[in-house]
């Protein structure tokens, strides 16, 4: 079988006062716990030296279930009918066993897990609690069955008795009773000499009225119990468990019906205080180092841990827990619990001495980049800090997610502590703090995180609302933010007029925030400077304007041409002028055909007439303008010229079949019973386009129309066709010509195509 260990807590517990305990909020349960397979649960010995842990049945019980110190089982020793309490010798070498139900004390041997001998305890006695002490081995039993003169009724017959395990022959002593039930037994660590009784019942001495004794000390020294101090302090609901300190110096009581565990002073029994812990105590176990871990079964059950004379609770697991139901490895680095009522189970509770710790942080948000800040924090715990403890930190920011581990930081006496730090950049800063525990403490963690933004800044900029060109002026302004600026800041300030923008300068920043700039704006018209001021780790970047009405004289530009009309692709000669402008005489030329994009012809200086000429072809209706960009003294200025085109027409004959000369004109010859085909083609090309056709007949001195077509349309490749039909004269000189339209203007007439008839 196999126990299971209990997680670790991590509550904190704070309380101030020696007597009362505040108690923290619980863990959740541990982890299922398994059973240790007896029917009940009696009494539990822990033996570091064969690293052992013994668990007894009590009265129904017939054997010893044993298990290593982590909880697993190793054996089960069969065969105790009735094993209840046990005691380890003081060699470690036997665990002496109390036999309820088998009238004696059995020895077992804590290396072999064996019965080594029995020793009866005498007739009619039960044996319940064991004790070694004094050189010989004492326990507490029941007897028969009394009647007593000041109690009608019969009470169980309780009392001490001791096997002296001396002698070459152990013998076995039995005191008269002077307890109702038999009591609990403690033995003195420090002093051998000594064992402690305690009732587990109510008071009624043994066939008399008197009370019997609450808690008793017994001088076995001298192998006889003689009382040596005695209490009759009520103990609400009978002691369940009890131990003395390591030192010797206190007896811790376990009372099931008080709130905590009650102490007296040892050897005499004087109340000591009490560990209250709220709810009633049935198991109590202390550690070497005199930490005192208790448990109970009530409503609000838990194991609690106080340290040493403590007052409040250092550490506390949710949980049942069975009457002497808690036991200390011996280092103290384990607290072994069993509880599981009518099903014991067993819970081991690792480094139980730890108290619950809580760490928290405290960070300024939002943080300032470039700026130092505290980052502080508190762990809380019911015991101090011991010095020179200290915590980890890790710092994770953008630049570094991987984390950078910070100098340790030292944690003051009452959990206090704080550093300082200095981010680089804007964004969330995160630490982790860590504190690695301590035999008093349990380690603790927390994160927090601080979001860095930069301040807000804020520059002023003025300047005078109107200025002339060419004269110097000054910008000013102020820089402020909330949150003070570092020695060295500077002002940039750039000047953007119609053309470009400009750096100016850059103007210091004095102690109080101001600034100032002198300027002279090169450029007429509205003139803007921008204040900028360009951020640094701690403030934001910030910019201000402030505008100059700079006047101008206004510049007188002008654009002509050679003509204005131009045949397709002709060579257009455009001439730019520039009036007085004394500097910057640089023009530009621009050229946008009808439906097509504006397009720079040429850029360049003006003579000294003022004239910048170019050319330029012309394939159609184009809009020339010329531009000056203006400069300190003059507004820019612009002027623009359409110019058209128009279409030419060639005309020719078709179907001839010579030619013949007459002075200068050659005539194309026809046969008179022929019909010329007259061609013109129109250029550009134009499909669909009206064409007329002009004959005419040289007679009486001049050249007479004879005929006339007036529209025919361009067809393929933009031409128009005419035929011209007889009868036709023979010998007459006649001619055609055609036009591009029916109101045709300049450029749009053919010239004249001559022929004539022959027979």
């Amino acid at each position: 079988m196999r126990f299971s260990k209990a997680p670790t807590a991590v509550a904190t517990a704070v309380a101030a006062g020696m007597i009362s305990a505040v108690l923290p909020v619980l863990p959740a349960s541990a982890d299922a716990s398994v059973s240790l397979g007896l029917p009940g649960y009696a009494h539990m010995v822990v033996d570091a030296a064969h690293h052992h842990i013994f668990f007894s049945g009590g009265y129904h019980g017939d054997a010893v279930v044993v298990t290593d110190l982590d909880g697993t089982g190793v054996t089960t020793i069969a065969g105790e009918p009735g094993a209840d309490g046990m005691a380890l010798s003081p060699d470690g070498g036997t665990l002496y066993v109390a036999l309820a139900r088998g009238g004696a004390v059995a020895a077992i041997d804590t290396a072999s897990l064996t019965e080594s001998t029995r020793y009866r305890t005498g007739g009619g006695s039960s044996p319940r609690y064991v004790e070694p002490a004094g050189g010989r081995i004492w326990f507490s039993y029941t007897g028969k069955a009394r009647t007593y003169t000041g109690n009608a009724g019969t009470v169980p017959d309780g009392g001490l008795g001791s096997v002296d395990v001396g002698r070459g022959t152990p013998s076995v002593t039995r005191q008269a009773p002077a307890w109702r039930d038999a009591p609990v037994l403690a033995a003195d660590p420090a002093d051998p000499g000594k064992v402690v009784a305690a009732g587990t019942g109510a008071n009624a001495d043994a066939g008399s009225d008197a009370a019997e004794p609450t808690l008793e000390v017994y001088d076995v020294s001298s192998g006889s119990a003689v009382e040596s101090a005695v209490t009759r302090a009520a103990v609400g609901g009978g002691v369940s468990d009890m131990t003395v300190t390591p030192d010797g110096a206190d007896l811790l009581v376990a009372a099931a019906a008080g709130d905590g565990v009650l102490r007296y002073r040892m050897p005499d029994l004087a109340a000591d205080g009490a560990y209250r812990t709220g709810s009633g105590a049935g198991s109590v176990a202390v550690a070497p180092d005199g930490t005192v871990a208790t448990g109970g079964s009530g409503r609000d059950a838990r194991v609690a841990v106080v340290g040493s004379g403590a007052s409040a609770v250092r550490r506390a697991y949710r949980g049942w827990n069975a009457p002497a139901g808690l036991a200390w490895d011996p280092d103290g680095s384990r607290l072994y619990a069993v509880g599981g009522g009518g099903d014991p189970a067993l819970t081991v509770y690792d480094s139980p001495e730890q108290g619950d710790n809580t760490l928290t942080l405290r960070a300024p948000s939002p943080g300032v980049p470039g700026r130092q800040y505290t980052v502080g924090g508190r762990m809380t715990s019911v015991e101090p800090f011991a010095a020179g403890q200290t915590v980890h930190v890790t710092r994770t920011d953008a630049a570094d997610p991987d984390g950078t581990e910070l100098p340790d930081v030292a944690v003051a006496s009452d959990g206090t502590f704080s550093f300082t730090d200095t981010a680089t950049a804007p964004g969330d800063v995160s630490y982790q703090v860590s504190y690695d525990g301590d035999p008093l403490h349990l380690p603790a963690q927390a994160t927090a995180s601080i979001g860095m933004v930069r301040a807000a800044a804020t520059v002023s900029a003025h300047a005078p609302g109107t200025a002339p060109a060419g004269h110097r002026l000054t910008v000013s302004g102020a820089l402020s933010s909330p949150v003070p600026f570092a020695a060295g800041q500077s002002v940039e300030v750039r000047a953007t007029d119609a053309r470009h923008t400009v750096t100016v300068g850059t103007a210091d920043v004095d102690a109080d925030g101001s600034w100032s700039l002198a300027t002279t704006p090169a450029t007429g018209g509205p003139v803007t400077y921008t204040a900028a001021y360009p951020g640094d780790v701690s403030h934001d970047a910030t910019s201000r304007t402030a505008t100059v009405h700079v006047t101008r004289t206004p510049a007188a530009v002008a654009v002509t041409t050679d003509a204005s009309a131009y045949a397709p692709d002709a060579l257009a000669t455009v001439t730019a002028h520039l009036g007085t402008p004394d500097d910057g005489r640089t023009v530009s030329v621009w050229a946008q055909p009808s439906g097509g994009t504006k397009t720079l012809v040429k850029t360049g200086a003006v003579d000294a007439h003022g004239d910048l000429v170019v050319t330029y072809h012309v394939t159609t209706a184009t809009t020339f303008s010329v531009t000056y960009p203006g400069n300190r003294r003059y507004t820019p200025a612009s002027a623009t010229r359409t110019v058209r085109t128009y279409a030419t027409v060639s005309d020719s004959l078709r179907g001839y079949y010579t030619t013949v000369r007459s002075g200068s004109t050659t005539y194309a010859v026809y046969h008179r019973t022929a019909d010329p085909l007259q061609s013109a083609v129109v250029s550009p090309a134009k499909d669909g386009a009206c064409v007329a056709f002009t004959v005419q007949e040289w007679y009486d001195h001049a050249w007479r129309t004879i005929a006339s077509a007036g529209c025919v349309r361009t067809g393929t490749a933009s031409t128009a066709l005419a035929r011209l039909t007889g009868p036709h004269p023979i010998g007459a000189h006649l001619r055609f010509r055609a036009a591009y339209g029916r109101t045709a203007g300049h450029g749009s007439r053919g010239s004249w195509v001559t022929f004539e008839f022959r027979a």
